[in-house]
């Protein structure tokens, strides 16, 4: 796996934070191959839920002395914009929760236990929060 995120600063002169999380389609081989999707249709996918162009759009970022974290994996592997906590995600109604398990047109995009959720919180969400709040933290200070 690639690493899940980067952050983009040069010296902090400004205080500003942008956080790009949906720009991204890598899938790791190890988590597209327990897709159901067919490749068709996990292309179809990608491209709908994507926000793509929003990291060219905001590189300059660190350019001019803020900070830019970058998601590097597809929402479809973990979405970082979701609470960590189901009971607390409206979207996991529609099986769009921090780890997704269907695709934005109702269709089953994967089976997943908890192990494998867990797994995915701590080796990926976890971190990227972590980094985001000490990042905040000393922007703040």
């Amino acid at each position: 796996m690639i690493n899940p995120f980067e952050i983009k600063k040069n010296k902090v002169i400004i205080p500003i934070l942008v956080h790009i999380p949906h720009s991204s389609t890598c899938i790791p081989p190890e988590v597209k191959a327990k897709f159901l999707l067919n490749n068709n249709d996990l292309q179809e996918e990608l491209l709908r839920i994507t926000d793509r162009y929003t990291e060219e759009l905001f590189s300059c970022i660190a350019e001019f002395g803020g900070i830019l974290v970058i998601y590097n994996y597809s929402r479809l592997v973990l979405d970082p914009e979701r609470f960590k906590d189901d009971e607390k995600e409206i979207m996991v109604a529609k099986g769009m929760g921090v780890v997704y398990t269907k695709d934005s047109k109702g269709r089953k995009l994967r089976e997943i236990n908890e192990e494998e959720q867990n797994m995915l919180l701590q080796n990926i969400y976890d971190p990227y929060h972590k980094v985001i709040t000490k990042e905040v933290e000393e922007l703040l200070t």
